[in-house]
């Protein structure tokens, strides 16, 4: 006897297909959409070799795209997400024989954010971005409908907020870029360092944050390591009268 209250979307495959078998009616159409659904998910989505499959396939159950899911449900990038993820993990011209083959496809599907979620996986961003949707999800209690809107804001921002620290920028440069986001209370920025431009973002910040012009401002800075530099990630949100609410 099957218990109709189980949760039939947490059943493995393997059981889900057995109870199919011994199901009818609406059971059986039930259980038929979430198969279906789920050969979908995993599925390929772009012309990408059975190595990178496999590799694209292990990722899907990496923490980080775990969190991108409890954030995000089934938003249509999770697919995406999980590509870009892969993209970050390859050596550079790995990505870029990868973001060739893809672009055409992700642009058909996806379009311009699309491409961006690459991107952000081609940048290694990506991983920052998760981890700070995974912070807001859990301090503002935001539904997945609104999470959603956040992240295609972000994306349809991106541009416009991400501040990419160049080793040759000097710390006035750097307090310039970000002045012109703070002057203009923008909701949201991120500023993004790598290797020797890691000291020189950190200094920058540091003295906007002694100066007192990081008033209004909650910022949350992260310092990582793809294995041969430095990565620095800083987010900055908006809490006064401009704060992330207003941004969804």
């Amino acid at each position: 006897m099957i218990d109709l209250s189980v949760d039939l979307s947490k059943i493995d495959y393997k059981n889900l297909l057995r109870i199919f078998r011994d199901s009818s009616g609406k059971l059986r159409d039930k259980i038929r959409e979430i198969i279906i659904q789920r050969i979908e998910k995993n599925k390929p989505f772009v012309s990408i070799n059975e190595k990178e499959t496999q590799h694209l396939y292990k990722i899907r159950k990496y923490e980080s795209y775990r969190m991108m899911e409890i954030c995000l449900g089934s938003h249509w990038s999770m697919n995406l997400i999980g590509l870009g993820l892969l993209v970050s993990e390859l050596n550079e011209t790995q990505k870029t024989d990868l973001q060739e083959k893809v672009r055409i496809e992700v642009h058909r599907k996806y379009g311009a954010k699309g491409l961006k979620i690459l991107e952000m996986g081609s940048t290694g961003v990506i991983r920052d971005i998760i981890d700070y949707l995974s912070r807001i999800k859990t301090r503002k209690e935001y539904t997945f409908l609104e999470m959603n809107k956040l992240f295609d804001n972000i994306l349809d921002k991106w541009q416009k907020m991400a501040i990419f620290v160049k080793s040759e920028d000097d710390m006035n440069h750097i307090k310039m870029k970000c002045r012109q986001l703070l002057e203009s209370k923008d909701s949201l920025f991120f500023v993004f360092a790598y290797g020797f431009a890691v000291k020189h973002a950190i200094n920058a910040i540091a003295s906007l944050n002694n100066d007192g012009e990081l008033k209004g401002y909650l910022f949350f800075a992260n310092m990582g390591t793809d294995g041969k530099r430095n990565i620095y990630s800083c987010s900055f949100e908006n809490v006064e009268g401009f704060g992330i609410d207003s941004f969804i």
